[in-house]
């Protein structure tokens, strides 16, 4: 019984002998991340430069094509997108000498951000131009990275907006001199209340109304179930309202530009109480 339980703990010992030996092994095989924020002092064909935010000596990184490299306002990038001065964050390993670089998570220096706040003159696909006070207009370029807010909207993109859209532009410097967005928020104004008086030319209960003025100039609202329709002088609920002369009052939805009727008022012939 002793021998049995003498060879039982060895058996013991070695097993942990083992599971701590394969544990050292894993932890030296693991490479030593570390991590430096500051500065781009300098760069070469396949190193960058770091002056440390902290002080202490600058920290010379090793490129390579497994170094995963973003820049704001380009998004994926390469080393040739980076300039002295930029600010970065650095994930990096190190073997012997040598530190090479496995995450630069790169923006421009505070100096080179922008914020614009104005108007929208034109929209593409691939930029905005806003009207402001202070720099007149200003073309900004959009991408992949730009960021945008609508109040009310989730995941709100570039289709959110449109011409005479007040918005507050937060940009940086792009490469070529220009700026690129990185983001684009929609300033909500007063609700837009507006009131028209024509003819109805088009009606769908709970969906739409078309009325058309004065001038043949059409105005089409959307109608819900909380729109409040009234009649007025002889008009009744149980006819169509097509053809008669209508009021409507209605707020515009800044996240869609879609007029809502509040209320329409349909009027009968003229002399009737």
């Amino acid at each position: 019984m002793k021998h049995i339980m003498k060879v039982g703990l060895i058996l013991i010992i070695v097993a942990t002998v083992i599971i701590v030996g394969v544990g050292a092994t894993a932890a030296l095989a693991a490479p030593p991340f570390s991590q430096v924020q500051g500065t781009i002092a300098g760069k070469t064909a396949d190193t960058v430069t770091i002056a440390p935010k902290d002080g202490g000596d600058d920290v010379v990184l090793k490129v390579n094509g497994s170094t995963q490299i973003t820049k704001a306002g380009i998004g994926k990038a390469t080393l040739g997108d980076l300039l002295v001065n930029d600010r970065v964050v650095a994930t990096y390993t190190v073997s012997g000498d040598i530190k090479t670089a496995s995450k630069l998570t790169v923006t421009q220096p505070l100096a080179k951000n922008h914020g614009f706040v104005g108007n929208i003159t034109i929209v593409s696909s691939t930029s905005i131009k806003i009207t402001t006070k202070k720099q007149g207009d200003v073309p900004i370029t959009v991408n992949g990275d730009t960021k945008f807010n609508v109040p009310g909207v989730k995941d709100a993109t570039l289709a959110n907006f449109d011409n005479g859209d007040r918005v507050a532009v937060l940009a940086v410097e792009g490469t070529s001199g220009d700026y690129v967005a990185l983001h684009v928020n929609l300033i909500p104004g007063k609700p837009e209340s507006v009131q028209h008086v024509g003819t109805v030319t088009y009606y769908i209960a709970n969906t739409t109304i078309t009325i058309k003025d004065k001038k043949n100039v059409s105005f089409e609202f959307k109608v819900t179930t909380d729109t409040k329709i009234l009649f007025k002088r002889g008009a009744t609920d149980g006819e169509s309202i097509i053809g008669k002369q209508a009021t409507v009052i209605a707020s515009r939805d800044l996240a869609t530009d879609v007029y809502t009727a509040r209320a329409i008022l349909v009027f009968g012939p003229k002399g009737k109480p």
